[in-house]
């Protein structure tokens, strides 16, 4: 590998590493913010160092591409595959930049083991990705196998092996249509049948075709999703078919289960009861009965295995146990009792483990567990699920939250008549009545104004280059993911409103979401109060974002006048030009953030469950 790829990826071991420099116990204050400096000083200083060397040895390739030959394509698809470590996300957002050019390049020259080899590698970081937005490229990407099935035994042996990788993906890809569930499984048996003819396992007899048809038939078994939302339960050849895949997956040897990339088989053993169920082989009752035996951790309480059981088994026995509940046999004490255990297991989850759960099987868990909460009680799990699980963005919503809060409340003093019409008020005198509602209320949202970065985590914590374009947009739905899950968990709407629009300009002029409109919202002054303290916050910061320069408040009072009235509030703006003002956001982004910041450091660095309700 070209030396200055070996020296990207030293860099990316390097930036983590990084984080065991002031994630340690026993620390004194004033050594933590020494150390928080000295880090983010290092993290900018290999930021310039990744983006030289990407500007060197792979965007010279997009710019001039004569530069380009086939020396250049093996460099660059090692140094792709050597980022592409999924389990640890080393860099999948430049992977997968790579695999795309490359992919490109390999259509442009024809090159069929090149073409097969790009198609895998670029749909499996598409994967990995698992943006909607990507569903057509990434289909596309693994439907190269079937389009040049013909071709296969002209392939090198290695090109082989990824094309059957491929060939088990395109399942994977198409079976997100659920509109054509039923062609996707025939498309399943089909590839199945191409693994056993005589003619193509003779030709690699050492070939895994075993373990790649045991993965198809479980993968078949991810229909039972969709019978969940009640999909194909009508079709009773569907329902069958699964009902075989879950039972050949069921009663395969331990041996196979554990030879493939989810080595779990607590959750075969729920595929193939919920099968079971939906075969009419079983009653519901029954399920519910073998999902509570499966839903328990195991003694190593936070293996894949562990977090696989209390979490995703969990959560589905969760939803079981309310059909039954919805058929008239009560289940209202369990189903808390699971809610409890499974709460319990998120809080009492270190940091290092729990950074490693798929975000999917938290998220399905609060939406299962939803209808059974009060409002308190939805509001703490999903502040302890999302927020309150990444540091970096555990120390910006308190601060936001702790701003948000101050410049309501000397907004309220200064003019209480911009408060009227809200809320139900219709008087200053019943906004000074409600100032503590008002004030709780905000802090609150402040709390929750990036709980969709929760699903873009994997994005905002590379601190070692530049954002991607494609980084950049995939980050830019934090607000519709964060008030999607908020609107579910029918939370107050001045939650929900904080979330969508506190990246929207203040006379909707510019921002993100585009296409939403916050000019008549039901929420404005608050939500605009918010946007004020979330960039008040994000660019004085002088630890968490080593990727841009910390500005000075005066700095950002000067942005703040030239936008006032399009980008922000104008009353707003005018408002922070006052003394008292001026003094107490310069206490908060100063002391109280080196507070927050300590705080913080100490509840992570003890490496144990974080609850903050």
């Amino acid at each position: 590998m070209d030396i200055k790829f070996e020296e990207y990826l030293e860099n990316q071991k390097k930036l983590n590493d990084l984080k065991g420099e002031y994630l340690q116990a026993g620390l004194e204050d004033s050594e933590i913010i020494d150390r928080m400096r000295e880090v983010s000083q290092k993290q900018r200083i290999i930021y310039n160092e990744n983006q030289e060397i990407l500007k060197d040895k792979y965007y010279c390739y997009l710019e001039n591409s004569t530069l380009f030959d086939e020396n250049s394509f093996l460099e660059l698809q090692e140094f792709a595959l050597s980022l592409s470590d999924f389990l640890n996300q080393a860099d999948t957002g430049i992977s997968y930049e790579i695999h795309s050019f490359l992919h490109k390049k390999a259509l442009e020259s024809g090159d069929i083991n090149h073409i097969i080899e790009e198609s895998y590698y670029h749909g499996l970081v598409l994967f990995y990705l698992d943006d909607r937005r990507f569903y057509d490229e990434l289909v596309s990407c693994f439907k190269t196998s079937i389009d040049n099935i013909d071709k296969y035994f002209s392939l090198k042996k290695e090109t082989r092996k990824l094309f059957n990788r491929s060939l088990g993906n395109y399942f994977i890809a198409i079976n997100k249509d659920l509109s054509k569930y039923d062609i996707n499984i025939d498309v399943a048996m089909k590839i199945i049948d191409f693994w056993k003819s005589d003619e193509v396992v003779s030709l690699d007899l050492d070939f895994p075709f075993y373990r790649w048809e045991f993965v198809t038939k479980r993968n078949i078994c991810s229909l039972i999703d969709y019978f969940k939302l009640g999909y194909c339960l009508d079709n009773i050849d569907i329902i069958n078919k699964v009902y075989e895949s879950a039972s050949y997956c069921f009663f395969s040897n331990q041996s196979v289960v554990k030879d493939t990339a989810m080595p779990v088989s607590s959750y075969i053993s729920y595929l193939y009861y919920a099968a079971s169920y939906y075969a009419k082989k079983i009653t519901l009752e029954e399920l519910c009965d073998n999902l509570s035996l499966l839903s328990t951790a195991l003694e190593d309480k936070f293996s894949i295995e562990s977090r696989t059981r209390v979490m995703r088994i969990g959560s589905s026995l969760i939803f079981y146990l309310q059909k039954l509940d919805e058929q008239g046999s009560s289940r209202v004490d369990l189903i808390k009792a699971t809610i409890s255990s499974i709460d319990e297991y998120i809080k009492s989850m270190p940091v290092s483990s729990f950074e490693k759960v798929v975000n999917k099987d938290v998220a399905q868990f609060i939406e299962m567990s939803l209808p059974r909460m009060t409002g308190d009680e939805v509001f703490d799990q999903i502040l302890n699920s999302t927020a309150y699980r990444h540091f970096p963005t555990y120390v910006h919503v308190n601060m936001v939250a702790q701003i948000s809060k101050e410049l309501l409340n000397f907004a309220i003093s200064y003019n209480p008549h911009y408060f009227i019409g809200y809320f139900d008020i219709h008087s200053e005198e019943e906004v000074l009545e409600k100032k503590e509602f008002l004030l709780d209320s905000i802090y609150k949202a402040g709390l929750l104004h990036d709980v969709g970065k929760f699903f873009v985590n994997d994005y905002i914590s590379n601190f070692g280059r530049k954002l991607t374009n494609r980084e950049y947009e995939i980050i830019k739905e934090h607000p519709e993911k964060g008030y999607n899950l908020l609107k579910r968990a029918n939370l107050p709407s001045i939650y929900t409103d904080v979330a969508l629009y506190h990246h929207k300009y203040f006379d909707n002029s510019g921002g993100y979401p585009e296409e939403y409109d916050n000019s008549t919202i039901e929420n404005k002054p608050f939500v605009d109060i918010v946007t004020l303290a979330d960039c008040i916050d994000a660019a004085t910061d002088q630890f968490g974002r080593p990727y841009s320069k910390t500005k000075t408040f005066n700095d950002l009072l000067n942005e703040f006048d030239d936008g006032a009235g399009t980008k922000y509030s104008g009353l707003l703006v005018m408002m922070l030009h006052q003394d008292d003002v001026k003094a107490k956001i310069s206490h908060l982004i100063g002391e109280v953030r080196r507070e927050v910041t300590v705080s913080t450091i100490k509840l992570f660095a003890n490496d144990s469950g974080v609850t903050k309700s």
